[in-house]
């Protein structure tokens, strides 16, 4: 730890989950790395950067556009971007990656058997088309198509601004347009927002126009807002894009920069940390309405070590009839379809908790801990334990 003290004026908004998780990751290297004053700062930048003048050891700010890009350079101290609108030269950049942020919503879909596909964001705000860009890319791979909204062009400058100061989840000011939009899609359709704003308008968008959240187009958003996604009816399903590393990596880049550990300017992205399910996305786009019906049972029982006999029981066909349709629509058993969805979940238990594999084993249903390793280690190429560390790399 070092013992000198820097002033850093922080200029990040706090009105949403993301800003704040951005001040949290800031202030937790802050408390690990030497002595550090916040000066100034807030959300107006205009104002704070009066108060900072001469006063300040660097900078961490969102910057939405040239102007205050040019302001804050004149000041000859280190700044550190954490919104990358437009890249600066003489400002150092670290920001959510993304690209993968929209390769891990497709994959997500597609995984989920999704044959329709659509993304809705701000054409023109660059954290937005490349995360729409992304998804698409991975979707058509796939071989399938992704319709993409275009709204009516906002310039750069507002939309940079709008996104971080004034953008609200009531009705948005392309309602009409993105009404038209959602009404054309081939359903059922998977939709990915670039944000968790975007997101809620959708939902209650297609509700208004009597459209099935999520049986006809499941929802997803991004940045895990938990206030919104609640807000939400249904509740969202939402990207985890780590906004508390890029808080902490933005500050570690500043302190090399104010310690003279590090010269010259400098770009850094962090990966997106896991999809949070709920209920938006609580859908299986497959049919007969049966065998959605099936699947949705199997993940509801998953904890109780649900097995073939009783799907049998619970859809009430013949065994043949429904051993058919799961081989013919999703190319697997009965008991092999319950099996990746166990170890689904399985997944995601090893990655949002800490629970032990034991746990994890008995809360996806399988038969015993030691069956659950060999089984993990065949399908995934690991134990349970590597798996888990690999993801907090």
């Amino acid at each position: 730890m070092s013992n000198k003290q820097y002033k850093v004026a922080v200029f990040v908004e706090t009105s949403r989950a993301y800003g704040r998780a951005l001040c949290e990751g800031i202030a937790d290297f802050a408390q690990a790395n030497g002595h550090w004053i916040f000066k100034g700062g807030g959300e107006s930048w205009e104002e704070g950067l009066r108060e900072i003048a001469g006063k300040a050891d660097g900078v961490i700010a969102r910057i939405p556009n040239a102007k205050m890009a040019k302001a804050f350079a004149r000041l000859r101290i280190p700044v550190v971007d954490l919104y990358r609108w437009r890249e600066y030269p003489a400002i150092s950049s670290v920001d959510a990656d993304h690209a993968a942020i929209g390769r891990m919503a497709a994959e997500w879909f597609v995984e989920r058997r999704f044959k329709n596909f659509a993304f809705c964001g701000y054409t023109g705000a660059p954290f937005s088309d490349l995360r729409g860009a992304a998804f698409k890319e991975v979707v058509e791979t796939r071989g399938h198509t992704c319709s993409i909204y275009k709204e009516a062009v906002f310039s750069s400058d507002f939309l940079g601004k709008m996104i971080l100061q004034a953008e609200c989840y009531g009705e948005p000011p392309d309602r009409d347009r993105m009404a038209a939009w959602l009404e054309s899609l081939e359903r059922p359709a998977a939709i990915f927002c670039c944000h968790d704003i975007r997101a809620y308008q959708v939902v209650t968008l297609c509700k208004e126009l009597g459209l099935s959240v999520p049986g006809d187009v499941a929802v997803m958003g991004v940045d895990n807002d938990r206030i919104l996604c609640g807000f939400s009816d249904p509740m969202l399903t939402s990207v985890d894009p780590d906004a508390h590393q890029v808080g902490r990596l933005g500050a570690q880049h500043l302190f090399e920069l104010m310690a003279r550990k590090s010269r010259g300017v400098r770009r850094a992205l962090v990966a997106p940390v896991r999809i949070v399910e709920r209920a938006s996305t609580e859908t299986d786009p497959v049919e007969p309405l049966w065998l959605s019906e099936a699947l949705r049972f199997i993940r509801k029982e998953i904890p109780s070590g649900v097995n073939a006999a009783e799907v049998i029981r619970h859809v009430g066909l013949s065994h043949t009839q429904i051993e058919r349709a799961f081989v013919k629509v999703l190319g697997n058993t009965i008991h092999q379809e319950i099996t990746r969805l166990r170890m689904r979940e399985a997944c995601r238990l090893l990655a949002e908790t800490t629970h032990p594999a034991a746990a994890v084993s008995k809360l996806s249903g399988f038969t015993s801990p030691q069956y659950f390793n060999r089984l993990f280690c065949r399908c995934h190429g690991m134990t349970p334990g590597d798996y888990r560390r690999k993801g907090e790399v």
